[in-house]
C-alpha cells in the first residue's frame, strides 16, 4: 500500500508540477555555427517556399524581426512583426517578448513593460519554461533602468530558483544575473554583497569564455569601488579595461562601455581635486555622439563637468549643457509613464495571485480524483491477489520440484560425460597404436590398405579431440574449477604437442610475437583446450595449395589482455557468423572425420568461465583474426 501511494504522489508531482523546455527557434539554433548574415539569407529563402510549416514560418519571421531590430531598421522590423501569427502558447509568449524588444527600440517603456507582463502571464499558465529566461533578463534590465533595486533582486531570485529546478549548474546567463544583483546591491549601498556577486559573475563569465561579460563585469566592479571611494582599485581596473582588447559584439557596445570607463576616471580625478586631468574624460562623455538616454551616468557626467566649467567662469557653456540634459531627462523619466508602469505592475500582481489560486485549486482537484482512482484500483488488486495467491504457491512448488529434478539430471549428465569420455580414451588409444604397429610391421601393404590405416589414424585423432572437448564441456559446468596464474608458453607448448601430427601433416607454421604476456589467470587444462580449438580450426580450414600460417600476438590494453590468433585460411562466411558458437553447428555433418561442431561451442563456454570475450574478424581474402579478451582481474 505504501509503495503504491509513493508511486502515486511521485507521478502526481511530475504530472502537475513539471514543465517542458520551450521549443527552440530553428534559425536561432544555427547561430552556434553560422553568422547572422548567413542565417538571414536562409530565413529569407525559407519564406519563399509555399509548403513551409506554420512553426518554420513563425521562426523565420521571428529571426528576421530580431535581426532588423538589432540593426535598428525599425520600418523593416515593423513589417516582420506584423507577419508574426502566433498560434501556440509558446509562440504567443515569444511574440510578446519580441514585441517588448520592438517597443524598447522605439523608446516606449510603458508598452515595453506591458508586453513583458503579458509574456510572463502566458508562461506562468503554460506547460513550458524558457531556457533563455528572456523575461527575467529583460525585466531585470528594465528595473535597473528605473532604479527599482528590490524588483531587480526579486527577478534575479526567480531566475536562480528556476535554474536549480532544471539543474543547469553552469547556465550561460548566470554571469549576467549575478551582475544584475551586483548592480542592485550597489544602488542600495550594500557594497560587500555587491562585490561578492560581481566576483560570482566573473567566475561564470571566465568559465564560459564570454569576453563581453568579462568586460561588463570588470567595468561594474570598478564602478562599485568608485562608489566605495576605493579610487586606486577602481582606477586600476579601468586602466586594464582601456588597455585590453576585448572581442565585443559590435563597435557601439565597445564605445558605449569605454565611455563608462571615461566617466569613472573623470569622477575619480574630480573627487581627488584633479580637475584638469578629469576634464578631458568628462568632456568626452558629455559631448559624445553615443548618448545615454537610459543611464544616470550621462547626467552625472554633465553635472560634474558643468561644476568644473562654473569654477572656470564658463557659465554660459555650463548652462547650455544643463538645459540640454534636463530636456533629455524629462523625455526619458516621464513621471506619468512611470506611474502607468507601476499601475500595470499592480494589475499583474493581482492577476498572478488569481492564477496561483486557480492552479492550486486545479492541483488539489486532480489529487483527489487521482486518490479515488488509486483507492479503487488498490481494492481490485487486493481482491485479485487473494484469488491468485494460492495458484502462485502451487506454481512455485512445481517450479521448485522441476528445478531439483533438472539439477539432478544435469549432475548425472555431467558425470556420464566424464565417465564415458574417460572410458573411451583407452580403447581408442589402443586402436591408434594397433594401426601404427601394422604400418610399421607390414611394409608390403597395398596402397588401399595404407589409405585405410591413415583413415583409421585420422578417425582416432578426431575421436581423441572429441573426447577432450567432451571432458572440457563437462568440466566447464563445474562452478568450483581451480584458477591460478598459468605460464602462457606452457599453454602453447602443450597445444603444439597435442596438434603435432596435424601440424606436421599440413606443413603448418605457428609464429609467436615476442611480446606475449608471461602469465594469464585461469584453469590450465581449460585454457589449453580453448587455444587448441582455435588453432586447430586455423590449420583445418586452410586454403587449397597454401601451407597454413598461424600468427599469435597479444596486446595489453588498460585492464585487459587481448590475444590475437590470425590465419591465412579460407575465412568464415558472413551468414555463418551468427551461429558459429552454437553446439553441433558443423556444416554437412557426415562422419567423425569432419567433426561434430562442438569445438567452438566449448571454446565459447571456456571463455565465459574466464569472463573472457571472443571477437571474430574474417573475410575470404585475408583469412580470420580471432581475438580473445581476458580481464586482468
Amino acid at each position: 500500500m505504501k509503495i503504491f501511494l509513493s508511486i502515486f504522489f511521485i507521478l502526481s508531482s511530475i504530472f502537475l508540477f513539471s514543465k517542458e523546455k520551450l521549443p527552440e527557434n530553428t534559425f536561432f539554433k544555427l547561430r552556434k555555427q553560422y553568422s547572422d548574415e548567413y542565417i538571414y539569407i536562409k530565413a529569407k529563402d525559407a519564406l519563399k517556399k509555399s509548403n513551409l510549416s506554420q512553426k518554420n514560418t513563425f521562426d523565420a519571421n521571428e529571426f528576421l524581426l530580431v535581426y532588423h531590430l538589432n540593426k535598428n531598421n525599425i520600418e523593416t522590423a515593423t513589417r516582420y512583426l506584423n507577419k508574426l501569427n502566433p498560434r501556440t502558447e509558446a509562440q504567443k509568449y515569444l511574440f510578446n517578448c519580441r514585441k517588448a524588444y520592438y517597443y524598447y527600440r522605439l523608446n516606449k517603456p510603458f508598452e515595453e513593460f506591458n508586453c513583458y507582463l503579458k509574456a510572463k502571464s502566458i508562461i506562468s499558465k503554460s506547460k513550458f519554461y524558457d531556457h533563455e529566461f528572456i523575461i527575467n533578463y529583460n525585466l531585470s534590465q528594465f528595473y535597473l533602468l528605473y532604479k527599482n533595486s528590490e524588483k531587480v533582486l526579486e527577478t534575479c531570485h526567480d531566475f536562480f530558483k528556476n535554474i536549480s529546478i532544471i539543474k543547469d549548474k553552469y547556465h550561460y546567463k548566470k554571469s549576467e544575473f549575478y551582475r544584475f544583483e551586483a548592480e542592485a546591491y550597489m544602488n542600495l549601498g550594500k557594497y560587500k554583497k555587491s562585490l561578492a556577486k560581481i566576483d560570482s559573475s566573473l567566475f561564470y563569465s571566465i568559465y564560459n569564455n564570454d569576453t563581453t561579460q568579462i568586460f561588463l563585469g570588470k567595468r561594474l566592479k570598478s564602478q562599485i569601488f568608485l562608489e566605495k571611494k576605493d579610487y586606486n582599485k577602481a582606477k586600476e581596473i579601468v586602466k586594464e579595461l582601456k588597455s585590453s582588447i576585448y572581442n565585443a559584439k559590435n563597435v557601439n557596445f565597445y564605445q558605449h562601455n569605454d565611455l563608462l570607463n571615461d566617466y569613472i576616471l573623470g569622477r575619480i580625478y574630480f573627487e581627488n581635486n584633479q580637475n584638469e586631468i578629469a576634464k578631458p574624460y568628462l568632456k568626452k562623455v558629455t559631448y559624445s555622439v553615443i548618448e545615454f538616454p537610459y543611464h544616470e551616468i550621462y547626467h552625472n557626467s554633465v553635472k560634474i563637468y558643468t561644476e568644473i566649467l562654473n569654477k572656470e567662469n564658463k557659465h554660459k557653456e555650463a548652462y547650455n549643457l544643463l538645459f540640454r540634459m534636463e530636456e533629455k531627462k524629462d523625455s526619458i523619466y516621464n513621471s506619468h509613464e512611470y506611474n502607468k508602469i507601476l499601475n500595470k505592475e499592480i494589475d499583474y500582481i493581482q492577476e498572478k495571485e488569481e492564477i496561483h489560486y486557480e492552479l492550486k485549486e486545479l492541483k488539489w482537484r486532480w489529487l483527489i480524483i487521482g486518490f479515488l482512482v488509486l483507492s479503487t484500483t488498490l481494492v481490485f488488486l487486493y481482491i485479485f491477489r487473494l484469488k491468485n495467491i494460492e495458484n502462485l504457491k502451487v506454481k512455485n512448488r512445481l517450479i521448485a520440484k522441476n528445478n531439483r529434478e533438472l539439477n539432478t539430471l544435469n549432475e548425472s549428465l555431467e558425470k556420464f560425460a566424464q565417465i564415458t569420455s574417460h572410458d573411451l580414451k583407452a580403447p581408442i588409444r589402443s586402436i591408434g597404436h594397433l594401426a601404427t604397429f601394422i604400418q610399421e610391421d607390414e611394409p608390403n601393404l597395398s596402397e588401399e590398405s595404407k589409405k585405410n590405416l591413415e583413415h583409421i589414424q585420422s578417425s582416432v585423432e578426431n575421436s581423441n579431440n572429441l573426447i577432450l572437448n567432451m571432458l572440457a564441456l563437462a568440466k566447464s559446468n563445474d562452478k568450483n574449477i581451480s584458477r591460478e596464474k598459468v605460464n602462457t608458453w606452457v599453454i602453447f607448448r602443450a597445444v603444439e604437442s597435442n596438434l603435432l601430427k596435424m601440424i606436421s601433416d599440413s606443413n603448418a607454421k605457428i609464429i609467436y610475437n615476442e611480446r606475449l604476456p608471461i602469465f594469464i589467470t585461469g584453469n590450465q587444462s581449460l585454457l589449453i583446450q580453448l587455444f587448441q580449438n582455435i588453432i586447430q580450426n586455423s590449420i583445418k580450414y586452410a586454403r587449397k595449395g597454401v601451407d597454413p600460417l598461424v600468427e599469435i600476438s597479444a596486446v595489453e590494453s588498460g585492464k585487459s589482455t587481448i590475444f590475437y590468433i590470425k590465419d591465412n585460411g579460407v575465412g568464415i562466411k558472413e551468414d555463418k557468423k551468427g551461429y558459429l558458437f552454437n553446439a553441433f553447428s558443423q556444416e554437412n555433418f557426415e562422419s567423425l572425420d569432419k567433426g561434430v561442431g562442438l569445438g567452438l561451442y566449448i571454446t565459447k563456454k571456456i571463455a565465459d568461465i574466464h569472463n573472457a570475450k571472443i571477437t571474430i574478424n574474417s573475410n575470404d581474402k585475408n583469412g580470420t583474426i580471432v581475438g580473445i579478451i581476458f580481464n586482468k582481474k
